[in-house]
């Protein structure tokens, strides 16, 4: 799929993010979310941070923190999660439709907010709408993302398949579940092991940071 393709799909899924988001109690927003070091109201703020990042503003701003990945998510987390709750959702919904993002493939901006907005939806107990395109669309990125994701060596010979969706990769022992729980398990998130069945679960497992 093109960045034009995409692009509506990422507006859909910030959004329904933006929905959950709306429902969280004082308590869940200072919740730890899946991301490591991460609190609920870190990984809204890194989604719109996110969204209002170009290529341009990207090298300057990690050029700004020392070329230090840590440092520049830090930074744009503390500028645009300085604020209430109420505002980081409004935030959320107004930036929804922005069509910047850092440099990279044209997949980066939907993965993103697909695998962000578990990250806050799972350790809550929430489940969330998803389209199957976004879905599908992330996995195929995820399947050969390998800087600061891992997704590619984690994967490697095995067979990745997804039941609620069709989509699969790879050849060896099987990993089968969900696809949002295979996307969870290629970015190194624990927590999509529960859900995910077969022979090369226990490969996985021991490939996780």
């Amino acid at each position: 799929m093109t960045s034009t393709d995409l692009w509506p799909l990422v507006q859909q899924e910030r959004l329904r993010f933006a929905d959950l988001l709306a429902t969280l109690t004082p308590d869940d927003w200072a919740s730890p979310s899946l991301a490591a070091g991460w609190s609920v109201k870190d990984v809204a703020a890194h989604c719109v941070a996110t969204a209002h990042t170009s290529p341009f503003s990207f090298v300057t701003q990690f050029a700004g923190a020392g070329f230090n990945f840590t440092k520049f998510n830090q930074r744009n987390i503390s500028r645009y999660g300085s604020g209430t709750p109420d505002a980081l959702v409004a935030e959320t919904r107004a930036s929804a439709a922005r069509t910047s993002a850092p440099p990279g493939p044209p997949q980066v901006p939907i993965s993103e907010i697909v695998v962000h907005s578990e990250d806050v939806a799972r350790p809550l107990g929430r489940t969330m709408d998803r389209a199957t395109e976004a879905l599908v669309a992330s996995l195929d990125f995820y399947k050969g993302a390998q800087p600061l994701v891992g997704a590619k060596k984690r994967s490697e010979g095995l067979h990745l398949v997804a039941t609620d969706v069709d989509w699969e990769h790879g050849s060896g022992p099987t990993v089968a579940g969900p696809a949002i729980a295979l996307l969870l398990a290629m970015s190194g998130r624990r927590a999509g092991l529960e859900d995910l069945t077969g022979d090369g679960v226990s490969a996985m497992t021991a490939r996780m940071p």
